[in-house]
């Protein structure tokens, strides 16, 4: 009797461990991305300690810095040499470690919104890594207003499959950017007036400048890379684009105004 008793539990604490491991793989459960504020990385649930990493986080964000109330993409990628599965956590903070912004999901298949929608984590079937590596992207709309360096915070689990917890590793990467403070910024009924459609275009994009004197336009591919750049000599309401020779994906208009930018986003379909 003792040792059927000793059988069980040991079949119970089995099946508690390979169902938690399971359950993980279908995404964090929330403020595990080693922030200031989360205060808790994926050492919580996966054994070792977590190896601190550089350039896995990038971005749409210029160089001189985020503009308030714009959009941009976050790009996560990890490596890891005979990783079976990749799993993540990603979140924004301000100085002060408040979390900051507002993340919108542009892969449902394989990221979603976590803690309060404060972060972003994968789904069951963004694990699978390809040629040891994995990248996630979702989009990150900058906070309203206040001169503030915005770091970006991602917790990385890379499993080696196993259906425990047991051999994983951790890794943590950052990456703070600050505000853009050598242009102005348009107030939003300025931003507004400015309409770029379709939001999901074909072969055609039009753009309707409405009031706003704009100086000249720039598309970017959601890697940085300058397309087009087309600069409007005479005030025009209406323009139109052919985007047969654009891959598919997302792209961002920059519109230069009087000292000051703003930045639409089309998707190439």
């Amino acid at each position: 009797m003792k040792k059927t008793f000793i059988l069980f539990s040991f079949a119970g604490i089995l099946f508690i461990s390979l169902l938690s491991s399971i359950n993980n793989s279908g995404g964090s459960p929330g403020g595990k991305t080693g922030s200031p504020a989360d205060g808790h990385n994926c050492t919580q649930c996966h054994a070792g300690t977590p190896q601190v990493v550089n350039s896995w986080i990038s971005t749409t964000i210029p160089s001189t810095g985020y503009v308030p109330n714009h959009t941009y993409t976050i790009t996560l990628t990890g490596t890891y040499s005979g990783v079976a599965r990749f799993g993540f956590e990603l979140t924004a903070e301000n100085a002060t470690h408040n979390k900051v912004g507002t993340f919108v999901i542009t892969n449902t298949g394989e990221t979603k919104l976590v803690n309060n929608g404060h972060a972003v984590t994968h789904t069951g079937n963004g694990i699978t890594p390809n040629n040891d590596s994995k990248t996630w992207s979702m989009d990150w709309t900058a906070p309203a207003a206040g001169a503030d360096t915005i770091t970006f915070y991602a917790a990385l689990v890379a499993a080696n499959g196993n259906m425990s917890t047991s051999g994983d590793k951790v890794f943590l990467t950052s990456l703070a950017i600050p505000q853009d403070l050598s242009i102005g910024i348009e107030p939003q009924s300025t931003v507004q007036s400015i309409q770029v459609f379709p939001s999901i275009a074909h072969n055609q994009l039009t753009i309707k400048l409405g009031s706003t004197a704009v100086k000249s336009l720039s598309i970017y591919s959601v890697s940085g890379q300058l397309m087009k750049t087309i600069p409007i000599q005479n005030q025009q309401d209406i323009l139109q684009f052919n985007l047969s020779d654009f891959a598919k994906g997302s792209y961002f208009i920059y519109f230069e105004t009087a000292n000051k930018k703003i930045v639409k986003r089309f998707i190439k379909n």
